[in-house]
């Protein structure tokens, strides 16, 4: 905070409120004030700051100051110290307050208000009145104080009542009353100022002449004819076209008027038939005054009341386009597809104007309503913003995992963008298990295709195996027969006859084998053979042997041989 060396009231004092946000104006923006936000508006915009400073002395501080004075010891008594009064601002000289005090170190502020007995059952319950809350929301963005008492007191101890408030409790509402003050700029910015409207008050319809009628059994001395000119006259340029609080203001006028005239014809009705019974030509006349005065006052009280329907729906209208210029504004804003929606900023427009009796008023709390609703037209679009700036092509990306972007995007940015970023990290995480799942089946694949082939090729090497040692024992066998043969012939005489045909056998024909012989039943294999082997002196050994050779070649059985 910046200390500023001017005291309250003085021309220094009202110069550095110049330009800057005071905190008696914090009430005001916050729809709390004295004033309205647009009477207020007007004169900051016009340049009338020093008219709202000099109001705010002779309205606000008018008596404040002595009892300021005279409540200075007793809360000094309170709290043990001394409080200083000051003026400071903002260290970028944006905001000013009037500090009733504030200790040395700066972390506690005083605020002294008048005794008030609404306002001190309040602070009794620890609660600090909303006309004067928002001012001290604005001391501590001044000040960085820690806590802020606030005082309601006439100067007494039997009138003494005080309260404190936390800096920590409001934090929320500094944020919310530097939103209002940002909404301010911009419509300070935009304003467009109007036509200053004095106090009204409904323009008084001239008397008519009086009407002297005198009768003795005729109308002796009138001057109806000039009365019923001059009032005709009057009563058509009543106006019938109410659009201004000037307008409403006349026509209440003019509803008074009708109503004398009616009575005043009356009257002079009543006092010619006192003299009278048969004035024909009074009686129409005046008659037809009254029934022209009577028809016009109700057609204006009609009207009236009409209008003034049809004024607030007008208001209520132009409340309703402005809040959507201002959503439209902020969506051009955005840049994206995620737009504000007229349904998420809501605003009780009728609720604002209820109890509203003039024009102005209700134009005022349709205003106040709107910059509240603006504030939090401008706080969603800046969330919205942060939020769809946050790593944009991966949202482009990734957009099948946003299908919910209009609700996410309405989230806090730290908690949108902790949704946001886990939501990819998860679906990374299952986009790479499913890879690693993949790879691992591959993996697998191969490996078993692997075992699959070397499985192959040594079966494959086995059975290569197996036929060459089939085919070397066949050439053994081979060879055995043959030097069995040899043997054979070695051990016969000579001119012994050629040895018998190949036997065979029924599972074995002899053809197969590429040999010629007889067939032999298998039931008669082994004496058959052994009669053979007698005949042709075949030694033992050399049976066995053609035995086994005929085993290799399938021609008996394992059983058969042995």
């Amino acid at each position: 905070m910046k200390t500023l060396n001017v005291k309250v009231g003085s021309d220094e004092w009202l110069a550095a409120r110049v330009g800057r946000r005071t905190s008696s104006m914090a009430p005001i923006i916050m729809g709390y004030g004295k004033k309205s936000r647009n009477e207020l508006l007007r004169m900051t915009a016009t340049g009338d700051e020093e008219e709202f400073s000099r109001w705010t002395l002779e309205v606000l501080f008018a008596n404040g100051h002595k009892v300021e004075a005279l409540a200075r010891p007793i809360v000094a008594a309170r709290i043990g110290e001394e409080l200083a009064a000051v003026t400071g601002t903002t260290d970028d000289d944006y905001l000013l307050a009037s500090f009733d005090g504030i200790d040395i170190g700066e972390t506690l502020v005083w605020e002294c208000k008048q005794w008030n007995e609404e306002k001190a059952a309040l602070v009794r319950d620890g609660i600090i009145p909303k006309v004067d809350y928002w001012q001290c929301v604005h001391h501590f963005i001044v000040s960085s104080a820690e806590k802020l008492l606030y005082s309601v007191t006439d100067g007494t101890e039997e009138k003494y009542v005080d309260c404190y408030l936390l800096a920590s409790d409001a934090a929320e509402d500094m944020q919310t009353l530097m939103a209002n003050w940002k909404q301010w700029d911009i419509d300070l910015a935009a304003y467009v100022p109007e036509e200053v409207k004095p106090v009204l008050m409904g323009r008084t319809q001239e008397s008519l002449p009086a009407l002297l009628v005198e009768v003795t059994g005729m109308v002796t001395s009138s001057n109806l004819a000039a009365f019923k000119e001059i009032a005709m006259a009057k009563i058509q340029s009543i106006n019938l076209e109410l659009h201004t609080d000037q307008d409403f203001a006349d026509a209440a006028e003019d509803l008074k008027w009708f109503d004398r005239v009616e009575t005043n014809l009356e009257d002079c009705k009543t006092k010619a038939l006192a003299q009278t019974q048969s004035i024909e030509a009074l009686f129409n006349t005046v008659d037809s005054l009254k029934a022209e005065s009577r028809t016009r006052r109700l057609a204006l009280e009609k009207l009236v009341e009409a209008r003034k329907k049809s004024v607030r729906g007008e208001i209520f209208n132009a409340g309703v386009a402005a809040l959507r210029a201002a959503i439209q504004q902020a969506n051009a804003s955005l840049l994206s597809s995620v737009l504000i929606a007229d349904r998420e900023v809501p605003v009780d427009f009728a609720a604002a104007m209820k109890g509203k009796r003039n024009i102005q008023s209700l134009h005022d709390a349709v205003e106040q309503a709107l910059a509240s609703t603006k504030i939090k037209i401008g706080e969603l679009a800046a969330m919205i913003h942060a939020n769809m700036i946050h790593r944009e092509e991966d949202r482009n990306t990734y957009q099948f995992l946003f299908n919910d972007i209009l609700e996410l995007s309405r989230q806090a940015p730290q908690h949108y963008r902790q949704i946001f970023d886990g939501r990819i990290t998860q679906h990374q995480a299952e986009q790479q298990r499913k890879e690693d799942e993949q790879r691992e089946r591959i993996r697998i694949e191969e490996e078993q295709k692997a075992r699959d082939k070397i499985a192959l090729e040594a079966k494959q090497q086995a059975d290569e195996a197996a036929r060459i040692a089939r085919e070397d024992e066949r050439k053994r066998n081979t060879e055995a027969m043959k030097q069995a043969q040899v043997d054979a012939k070695q051990q016969e005489p000579e001119g012994s006859p050629a040895p018998p045909p190949v036997l065979v056998t029924e599972s074995a024909p002899a053809q197969a084998h590429g040999v010629q012989g007889l067939y032999i039943p298998e039931a008669s294999f082994e004496e058959t053979l052994a009669k053979w082997a007698r005949a042709h002196c075949i030694t033992d050994t050399a049976l066995q042997h053609l035995k086994s050779i005929l085993q290799v070649y399938g021609i008996i059985k394992e059983t058969e041989a042995a």
